[in-house]
């Protein structure tokens, strides 16, 4: 992951007091940041994303650009930390032999998305079966009487 945050000023003065540091950061930029007239100063091109706002939302803009920077560092974190760390408190188990005889849907999940699919699917009358990573989940959904297997939906195999 290779990546720069670069706070360049594009005003209020003539486009000629813009340095040629900033005016080659503005070249290689994937996205900028600013108040409207500023940002309107730059050329659109392939690649580039312009964000402009108003002179009133410096703090949600600055937010903005924050986020923008922070989020490859967060993935990387979650990534290299995070997931190992979960993955390994997790018991495995095998994947259950899964039977959808009679079925109209599979349902990849069981969370919040999946949980209201599944609702409206079985009002309107369609049989569903659900398909769910987490074994705590899989036994949770059984004792109420769903159909569940427990397996990982990204595996072709299931």
């Amino acid at each position: 992951m290779t990546g720069s945050l670069i706070i360049a000023g594009l005003g209020p003065g003539a486009e000629t007091l813009v340095t040629p540091e900033v005016t080659a950061a503005l070249a290689a930029a994937t996205d900028i940041v600013g108040y409207i007239p500023y940002v309107a100063r730059i050329q659109p091109r392939a690649g580039l994303t312009l964000h402009p706002s108003d002179n009133r939302v410096e703090m949600d803009r600055a937010r903005a650009a924050l986020s923008m920077a922070a989020a490859p560092l967060l993935m990387k974190f979650e990534e290299r930390v995070l997931q190992p760390r979960f993955a390994a408190a997790a018991p495995q188990r095998e994947a259950d032999a899964i039977t959808h005889d009679g079925v109209d849907v599979i349902i990849a999940g069981h969370g919040r998305f999946g949980m209201t699919v599944g609702r409206v699917l079985r009002a309107q009358g369609y049989t569903c079966v659900v398909l769910d990573h987490d074994s705590e989940q899989v036994e949770t959904l059984r004792k109420f009487g769903f159909k569940v297997f427990y397996g990982d939906a990204l595996r072709l195999d299931l």
